[in-house]
């Protein structure tokens, strides 16, 4: 258990209250199993931490802030209905209907595969994207195929120079004709 916890992130989940002291600390025993280390001065969990207990402020051995806590309620985590047969059968459609089925599928589109899969804002639950900027979880402009505003630039200028390189070869055409001297085509009573 204690290495599920480690691998998921949960564990060090107690370091985030570091800078918010020992009462806050102390305040997410239940919920977290955060406790207070008073030798390093750090909010740590009470599974990983190796301060002596009699410097570590867990439960009942709280020394800081207010010693009557009100029992946390935990963080809840994002529930989710998990069908990942139903994302996989949209992959090869199109973002949008990827994105907006099911949104209790949370399925997310990966523009560089074409792939619809399970997954949230932070990406895909299983396996990856090759473009890591190339996907979406909602029905954002690049699900819709609405070209950035670089992009729109970038296709601006483009055609602004394709444009004045066809002025620029017309006006030297014109003006290669005009200086070339005319050939006179001789008559017919001379070539006779």
């Amino acid at each position: 258990m204690l290495t599920f916890l480690l691998s998921s992130g949960i564990a060090d989940e107690c370091s985030m209250y570091n800078s918010d002291g020992c009462t806050v600390c102390t305040t997410h025993y239940l919920d977290r199993n955060c406790g207070w280390n008073s030798r390093d001065n750090i909010c740590e969990n009470k599974n990983l931490t190796t301060c002596p207990d009699n410097e570590f402020y867990y439960k009942d051995n709280v020394k800081c802030g207010n010693t009557n806590f009100p029992t946390p309620t935990p963080t809840p985590w994002p529930v989710y209905e998990v069908n990942t047969s139903f994302c996989r059968a949209l992959s090869g459609s199109w973002c949008s209907k990827c994105v907006s089925t099911n949104v209790n599928y949370s399925c997310v589109w990966c523009h560089s595969t074409r792939e619809c899969v399970m997954g949230d804002k932070d990406g895909f639950f299983f396996g990856q994207c090759p473009d890591e900027k190339g996907v979406s979880y909602k029905d954002d402009d690049r699900c819709k195929g609405i070209i950035s505003k670089g992009g729109i630039i970038g296709v601006r200028v483009g055609l602004g120079l394709v444009c004045a390189l066809f002025t620029a070869l017309g006006i030297w055409g014109c003006y290669h004709f005009i200086k070339t001297p005319a050939v006179e085509t001789p008559k017919y009573d001379e070539i006779h």
